[in-house]
């Protein structure tokens, strides 16, 4: 569109030029000559392209200055990140919203086979106070939470499939433990913000026990549990 506005502009100059050019060689005495008026058509066409230049000119000027300031947006909101990303709560928040993207959006559900949705668990032991507040059990997956007067919480969990379980290396350590003969993990907490963490796994599924307990009391749930 630009070349175009350009070619109608030198177009109509040249033909300005011409006229003139030729009025000038000509035999018309010089009084008749600067009488002689250019038609309107050409002005207003002159007029007309001048404008749709300068808009033209100001549109890219407009849009260039916009892609700057974009950039320059993203480039400081990237530096912004980074240095959030140094704060280890930040990073922990930024994976755990990963995760439950994921977990939302991009896992592959599993469902189990009917015959394994009638699976029960049995808890044989329990620390004194705590009762059975609250039972999930759909899709392969029961969860049993219990509950003291003073607000303790005991989640145990049981998955007819075997899951990998993810947990924030930052706010844990891990220890190799055994339940059964069966191989597990114990996560030791390094945060009052979270619990303590038993997993196991069996040729029945996946077991985890979440609690602010110790280890020794987490292994012997596990050991009472059928």
């Amino acid at each position: 569109m630009q070349n175009t506005a350009r070619e109608d502009l030198f177009d109509s100059i040249l033909k300005i030029a011409a006229l003139e050019s030729s009025l000038a060689e000509s035999d018309y005495p010089a009084e008749e000559i600067a009488k002689t008026d250019v038609p309107k058509s050409y002005d207003k066409n002159i007029r007309l392209l001048y404008k749709k230049l300068r808009f033209s000119r100001f549109r890219r000027a407009a849009f260039r200055s916009s892609v700057r300031a974009v950039s320059i947006l993203f480039l400081l909101l990237g530096m912004s990140f980074s240095f959030l990303l140094l704060d280890a709560q930040v990073r922990a928040a930024c994976r755990n919203a990963a995760v439950t993207f994921y977990e939302k959006y991009v896992e592959i559900l599993v469902h189990p086979r009917p015959s394994d949705l009638s699976l029960t668990v049995s808890v044989g032991y329990l620390p004194i106070g705590y009762h059975l507040a609250d039972t999930i059990s759909q899709d392969g997956l029961i969860s049993l939470t219990y509950q003291d007067e003073s607000g303790g919480r005991i989640l145990i969990q049981y998955n007819r499939l075997h899951l990998v379980q993810q947990a924030d290396a930052e706010h844990y350590t891990v220890e190799d433990i055994q339940v059964h003969s069966c191989d597990g993990k114990f996560f030791l907490s390094q945060d009052p913000g979270f619990s303590n963490m038993l997993l196991w796994y069996s040729e029945n599924g996946t077991y985890t026990i979440l609690a602010d307990l110790e280890k020794a009391e987490l292994l012997k749930i596990a050991e009472n549990i059928q």
